[in-house]
This record gives C-alpha cells, structure tokens and sequence, in this order.
C-alpha cells in the first residue's frame, strides 16, 4: 500500500474553503496543509516548493500565477500546482502536469467533486501517449531532457516511435499506439537501429538524441519513533549515501511499516525525494525471504523483528544490499539495489 501525501491548499473566500473542506472529507490519500491567514500566499507556497509537495488555489488563476511565477524553475523539477474555482466548476493543472503529476491530481480531484479537469497539455488533448508521463509513474529520471520535444513531436504527428529496454524488466498493459517496444531478448532487426527512447543505464552509449530513461534502483527502508523531525531524517540519509557513494536522484521509493502511515517526517522525505511512500503490514514484512538482523523489542513493539532491511527487499522485490541496516537516535536505515522491474503502460485508477 502508499503512504500518505501531503497537499498544500490555500483558500480565500468562506465559500472556496467549504469547497476545499468538501474534497478532504474523504479524500484518505492525501493530508491538508491549509494556508494559515496571517501567511502570506508567497511564503506559503515557497514551502511547498522547497518541500516538492503540490498546491491547489482555490481562487482566481491570477492570484495562483502570480504567487509561484517567481518560483517557477525546472519543468522537470517545480512542483505541481493546479487552481480551482470557488465554484467547484473546473480545476487547472498549471504547472507540473506529466512529471509533477498535475494532471493526474486535477482527474482525481474532478471526479471527487464533479469538477471540470481542464488539461491543456498536447499529448493529453490529443490522446497521444505521454513519455514524461510515463517515466514519472514508473520511477524513470530522464538524462536528457532535450530529447522529450523531439519524441512527443513524433507522436503527435501520427509517427511511430522505437522505444528500446536494456534492463531486466516486464511491462504490463496493452502498448501505446505508435509505439514500437523491443527488448534485448528479441534479437530482432530492429535493434540494430538507433531507438527513439532507452530504457536502461545507457548514459554513456546512447546518442544525443536519444531519450534515455534511466530507472531509479535505491529502494530505502527506514524507520523511526514516533516523532522524529523531517531535518533529522534528511540528514541521516543524505549521509548514509554519501558514506556509500550513492546519488539521491536514483532513490526509487521510501518503504516501512504500515504503522508509520501517519509518519509526518518520513512522509515529508518521501514527497521531498520525490518518491513514492511504500508501507507494508507486519505480516508482509515477515513473509520476505532472507536473512535479517532481529530485534526482539522491535518485534513485541511493531509485529515484525525488522523494518528497515525487511520493507526494503520487499518493496524491491529482493534485490542487492548496498547499506545493511543502520541506526542512529532512533531512527534505522537500509539501501538494497533494485535488479528487476515491472512498468505499467497505463496508469491505475486515481493514480498520482
């Protein structure tokens, strides 16, 4: 199961706040972080950049464009921010829509009040298959942004594009029209030809312009007491990779116990890294296969003899150790390696 995320809201009538209200009442995915009224709109929402968490205006657009335009920065790093009206009549991803997962966020939101989505990017008016889009869902961080105009332009002029995967992996769903998949196994022509987009580590082989989309393979399984600030959370894997040589842009998710749903400071990390928040009951954790290191008071407490090292095999799928479990003023840590891989062509329902 996910985790929880946090969304940043701001109201600014009585009615646009009911409205907002309205949609969080059962909305269990997502926690409200409501724009206090001595808080100005600017220092609100420089917050939620420097956190990476999405911000929803209820309001005029205006107010909204003119709040984040000086934060506005990197399309593939901003964070995703949409604006609805007090009317609950539409909702507009306006910033972030494929890697900041705007698009998707005003879908969910729609259908949970009966709200307009206005989607305004090409590929999703055309109803082309979005490679951006794609990456995001499938934990791809993409090294070479340039590419992304080139292969979008040819799906959006009707051509077919050659996507070629060099790692490890199983795809599920139906494929993309206009796409043409080849895996090394095939031994197909094919694959003597230069590909359209890679999947795979090929920073160094693939020509310039070809899209490279490199799947991120550092699953961290952490866990904490109760309480543990975000800071000190970030500081202690910041420096656990650096001990190990390891980049924080190919961190593929954050994975614990089920307990720590609720967890504001790994909650925050997750959103912060830009990762999925990956939780598993006690009784999945013990059905992973290996050998752990065993606490029994983690065991009386929890229902498991280990988190960290246990929720990261697990939400790898197994995979290789690359930090084994580390602690520090209550807080526990392991990195294992993913190896192999499943990518999703579509995306599942109410998927962010």
């Amino acid at each position: 199961m996910m985790g929880k995320r946090y969304i940043r809201i701001a109201c600014f009538t009585p009615r646009g706040r009911e409205l907002a209200e309205r949609l969080m009442a059962n909305w269990t995915e997502y926690i409200p972080l409501w724009r206090r009224r001595e808080e100005s709109p600017e220092e609100w929402a420089a917050e939620g950049f420097r956190m990476h968490q999405p911000l929803l205006f209820v309001g005029a657009a205006g107010i909204a464009i003119r709040t984040v335009a000086p934060l506005v920065k990197d399309k593939l790093q901003d964070s995703p921010v949409l604006v609805m009206d007090e009317g609950g009549r539409h909702i507009i991803p306006l910033l972030s829509g494929h890697m900041g997962g705007a698009n998707a966020l005003a879908r969910d939101i729609g259908a949970r009040i009966g709200a307009d989505p206005a989607i305004t990017t090409a590929t999703d008016v055309n109803g082309c298959f979005a490679i951006d889009d794609f990456a995001r869902r499938n934990g791809l961080r993409i090294g070479n942004r340039e590419a992304i105009r080139r292969v979008s332009g040819k799906l959006l002029s009707g051509e077919k594009i050659l996507l070629r995967s060099t790692v490890p992996a199983e795809f599920s769903g139906r494929v993309p029209e206009n796409v043409v998949l080849r895996q090394r196994s095939d031994g197909t022509a094919e694959d003597t030809g230069i590909p359209d987009g890679i999947i795979g580590f090929p920073e160094t082989e693939a020509p310039k312009e070809c899209l490279t989309l490199i799947p991120r393979k550092l699953v961290i399984g952490m866990g904490c007491r109760k309480g543990v600030p975000f800071e000190k959370l970030k500081e202690f894997l910041e420096c656990v990779l650096e001990e190990e040589g390891l980049q924080p842009e190919d961190i593929r998710c954050i994975a614990s116990v089920d307990r720590k749903a609720g967890e504001p400071g790994l909650i925050q990390l997750a959103q912060y890294c830009r990762v999925p928040y990956r939780l598993f009951t006690p009784a999945e954790l013990e059905r992973v296969s290996g050998e752990f290191p065993e606490s029994e008071f983690v065991r009386r407490t929890v229902g498991t003899g280990n988190v960290c090292h246990r929720a990261a095999a697990a939400a790898a799928g197994g995979g290789r150790v690359r930090r084994g479990k580390t602690a520090m003023d209550g807080m526990t840590l392991c990195i294992v390696e993913q190896e192999k891989w499943h990518f999703q062509w579509q995306p599942e329902r109410n998927e962010m």
